[in-house]
């Protein structure tokens, strides 16, 4: 075996070590939000709580994402959506972090 194969060996394998550690990791994460579930109700608290840092949404932006203007009822608007089944996490976050800011 040349020095050149020796070397591809070795990045190929430093790549699967990656990709498996990559593995481990977000199954750690899964696992964890999994346990902390019964803990917490919002989303946007979940995140802060386990250290990702959100940027604070601007008002304009988050009007465009609640569809709400200065007559509208935010309180109600915002449980009207809340309660509605088929929203996903992703959108729950953004629109608790929306009603944070209009708040």
């Amino acid at each position: 075996m040349n020095l050149l194969q020796s070397t591809m060996l070795g990045i190929q394998e430093a790549g699967f070590q990656f990709i498996q550690n990559l593995q481990n990791m977000t199954k750690q994460i899964y696992e964890t939000a999994l346990r902390q579930k019964s803990q917490f109700v919002n989303p946007v608290e979940f995140l802060i709580d386990n250290g990702i840092v959100i940027k604070k949404m601007s008002q304009e932006r988050a009007k465009q994402i609640l569809n709400v203007t200065d007559k509208t009822d935010l309180d109600q608007h915002y449980k009207q959506i809340r309660e509605q089944n088929f929203i996903s996490p992703y959108l729950q976050c953004k629109i608790d972090c929306a009603y944070q800011a209009l708040k």
